[in-house]
């Protein structure tokens, strides 16, 4: 009988973890060209339906597991006084089904945000190891290298979609506007900029991960990263840019004082990014 537990807890972990890696992917990815709302409802649906899938599967871990296990973070109190004032305020609020499902063309109410932090717990409960979070990083990549990709060639006029709103300065890829699709990419940006530098600060001894540091490999990163910042620059939205500097700057800063060999990739990247601003500019 333990043995049994064991492997449906096993199995349950393994499958929220994948559940976890078809959000960050599937979510940025997914729309519905038969829908009016095309992008977001598309979007939100996909939200709720894998949130739900992961709340389902972890309910029936916490059935075979011993004793209930939560792992806690150090923002669990801003986080619940938050979903406690949203709560309230959904309650009281002149219309209480906007609250919760939030505006049309919008969908951010209550119901999204309970979903946002379920995955968040969610992701700190079972991303618990390196090759883990090694998984769940390269997929935001990826996902990221993707819409990107389908952003450059819009912006080249290869779309086989025919979009009543589109201007070819300012691409939104999959997201059907390009403020959205470049806060997309200003979050992903900096991680695969990581995943190209990180071997020069720090180095793993987990056999499973050596294949992550091969030359080859970094420099997949390197042009992922090219990529992002170039289809970023063809969004034109100037307040991303803001958010782009000052989420970029530190991590760059930060990066250089802890390198301690192969700075020249730090160099490459600087450059390169400084190039591709002037082509835009």
């Amino acid at each position: 009988m333990r043995n049994i537990s064991k492997n449906i807890t096993t199995g349950c972990d393994a499958f929220i973890v994948g559940l976890l890696i078809t959000t960050v992917v599937a979510i940025p990815l997914f729309f519905d060209i038969r829908l009016y709302s095309v992008f977001d409802l598309s979007k939100v649906m996909a939200l709720y339906l894998l949130t739900i899938v992961i709340l389902v599967v972890w309910s029936i871990a916490q059935v075979f597991k011993h004793g209930f296990k939560f792992s806690h973070t150090a923002i669990d109190i801003p986080i619940l006084a938050y979903i406690f004032i949203f709560i309230l305020s959904s309650i009281i609020s002149i219309n209480p089904i906007m609250s919760l499902f939030g505006t049309y063309k919008r969908f951010e109410g209550l119901t999204a945000t309970l979903c946002y932090i379920l995955i968040f717990y969610a992701t700190v409960n079972f991303i618990t190891t390196q090759k883990r979070l090694y998984l769940l990083v390269i997929s935001i990549v990826a996902g990221a290298t993707v819409s990107s990709l389908y952003g450059i060639a819009q912006h080249l006029g290869f779309d086989i979609f025919k979009w009543s709103s589109f201007e070819a300065r300012r691409v939104f890829s999959t997201f059907g506007n390009p403020v959205f699709f470049s806060a997309y990419l200003v979050m992903s940006l900096p991680v695969a900029v990581a995943l190209f530098l990180r071997d020069s600060f720090q180095q793993t001894e987990t056999p499973v991960l050596k294949n992550f540091q091969k030359l080859p490999m970094l420099w997949v990163f390197f042009v992922v990263s090219s990529i992002i910042y170039t289809t970023f620059w063809l969004t034109n939205t100037r307040a991303c840019f803001v958010a782009l500097i000052g989420g970029l700057t530190p991590l760059l800063f930060f990066i250089f004082k802890k390198q301690s060999a192969e700075r020249y990739k730090f160099v490459v990247l600087i450059i390169s990014f400084v190039l591709i601003g002037v082509f835009f500019n």
